[in-house]
């Protein structure tokens, strides 16, 4: 229907940057229902730069992925998201993947767990002194 293709539009709009090949005919719509169905999908490889962190998605697929709008109760019920049989395999980005903010946070990160790691090393990691 129409209307299912005006859903489907704008969902390839807005998830499209995260849903590798969004494909309407994996779509199944009730949109009057408020039900919306997708299965066997994949993740892009940067769905999670808008977290800041310095991972791309190596790997992934999502079996499937359900949502429930109770568009006459919006007020007094909530909107059910279901996502199922997740399989995500992160990996780091390399120094020339990084933007410049990635790249000072990660050293800063970086730096950061080793200093933390000397501080547990010098006090123990159960809080008294080491050789005391």
């Amino acid at each position: 229907s129409r209307a299912e293709r005006l859903v489907a539009d704008l969902l390839d709009r807005y998830l499209g940057a995260y849903i590798r090949d969004l494909a309407h005919q994996r779509l199944k719509i009730g949109v009057w229902s408020g039900h919306l169905e997708l299965e066997a999908f994949e993740i892009t490889p940067d769905a999670l730069d808008m977290l800041g962190l310095p991972l791309l998605v190596a790997r992934s697929r999502i079996g499937r992925l359900s949502l429930q709008v109770p568009w006459s109760r919006l007020l007094r019920e909530p909107v059910v998201l279901v996502i199922e049989d997740v399989d995500v395999e992160l990996r780091l980005k390399t120094t020339d993947e990084l933007d410049g903010r990635q790249h000072e946070r990660r050293e800063r990160l970086r730096k950061r767990m080793r200093l933390d790691y000397a501080e547990l090393v010098r006090h123990g990691a159960d809080g008294s002194r080491a050789n005391q």
